[in-house]
């Protein structure tokens, strides 16, 4: 079945425009990102100290600045950065909260951010070095792999650089962006550039990851599962009703 023929595809269902009180948590978040860009980039002189500050690094926690785990999640290095996270968000993070209650739309964003960070600071440990990651990367992400997870057979329609039109499922489409991510990996190990212009390909992974499990947890399979042998899940106490 095509998502076309679901209602969250069929367009908008009431006139007007709705207050901010009535936003969803995708339209919270992506006007939360859009505001911290503009007013990052907005001023000619914006301090570059800015993405050391909010961004997350093996140095920033030494310093105890722990709200960076949280506020690299919101910071992007340029508009492209920004686009290409946002139009993720807007399009498939519409679709998964139809599907779920939006308060776990907002854990799979927070918390795959968290996770994907980790990801990063434990291979930049790794290796020995160290640089601020910025970017919604990891937390969308684990938007989009909920949504493989919870329907990897759903069609999606997309269209390529908005000119070519590509029809795939959502397990087709968590493929491609695994094999992207790994391609992405190996060459920043083979052709190593400096460290502040590495693309934080673990938080990507981290954040995949983390999309795939949360939604492992909450399928009505492992819920039946559970309940015909008798266990009950860690995340018992958030589950879907």
């Amino acid at each position: 079945m095509s998502i076309y023929s679901r209602d969250y595809m069929k367009g908008p269902q009431r006139s007007g425009i709705p207050s901010p009180v009535n936003w969803s948590v995708v339209t919270w978040l992506l006007v939360v990102n859009i505001t911290v860009f503009i007013i990052h980039h907005g001023f000619y002189n914006a301090p570059p100290t800015w993405a050391s500050v909010l961004g997350l690094s093996i140095e920033g926690l030494t310093r105890w600045w722990l709200w960076t785990p949280v506020t690299y999640q919101f910071l992007h290095g340029h508009l492209f950065h920004l686009l290409g996270n946002m139009l993720v968000l807007f399009f498939l993070g519409r679709m998964l909260q139809r599907e779920i209650p939006q308060r776990h739309v907002l854990r799979l964003y927070l918390l795959g951010g968290l996770v994907g960070g980790f990801f990063q600071l434990v291979w930049n440990l790794s290796l020995q070095r160290d640089a601020a990651c910025v970017g919604a990367s990891a937390s969308v992400l684990a938007i989009a792999f909920a949504l493989v997870t919870l329907r990897p057979n759903e069609r999606l329609r997309l269209m390529l650089f908005f000119l070519i039109p590509v029809n795939l499922t959502f397990r087709t489409l968590g493929i491609i962006l695994i094999v992207v991510n790994v391609f992405e990996l190996i060459r920043g190990i083979a052709y190593p550039i400096s460290s502040s212009a590495q693309i934080a390909v673990l938080a990507h992974f981290g954040g995949m990851f983390f999309g795939w499990f949360y939604m492992k947890q909450f399928t009505p399979q492992w819920d039946i599962g559970n309940a015909r042998e008798g266990k009950k899940s860690f995340w018992d106490r958030f589950r879907i009703r």
